[in-house]
């Protein structure tokens, strides 16, 4: 009964860590890169800069810039996250900031909802249905 009951503990949190979608932004050393290659042939890159403060509420995100392509110009956007990945402000190449209430689901498997504020406008309400699927997830977001 007792290697059932280990046996079946190991297969469960395996199955727990195999569903996680987080980017673990604790374990992201600043400086690190990362170039993606998106489902429409698009490539993007991701590069952390550290633990920041947001400007207008002075609480502390992890903090990445991305780019077009490999990086190798300005970037497009800074993102604030939480240390799941889940972002919380994006501020683009010109100071616009959009604000996602609670956040914007980015790293949540299932149906998740939440409000999308662009710079000077009222907010949008989205659902995000994520599924994990055979090396990576998909997702569909919907108004």
């Amino acid at each position: 009964m007792r290697v059932m009951v280990i046996f079946f503990l190991v297969l469960w949190s395996t199955g727990a860590m195999a569903q996680d979608i987080s980017k673990k932004m604790s374990l992201i050393a600043p400086g690190s890169a990362v170039v993606m290659l998106l489902s429409d042939g698009e490539e993007i890159t991701q590069r952390f800069l550290g633990v920041q403060p947001f400007p207008w509420d002075n609480k502390r995100y992890y903090v990445y810039e991305t780019f077009n392509g490999q990086g190798d110009q300005e970037p497009n956007h800074i993102v604030f996250t939480d240390k799941n990945g889940n972002a919380f402000y994006k501020m683009n190449s010109y100071g616009g900031v959009t604000k996602y209430e609670p956040h914007n689901c980015a790293r949540t498997i299932g149906a998740c909802s939440y409000t999308r504020f662009l710079p000077d406008s009222d907010g949008v309400r989205f659902r995000r249905d994520t599924k994990v699927v055979a090396g990576g997830f998909e997702f569909s977001v919907y108004i």
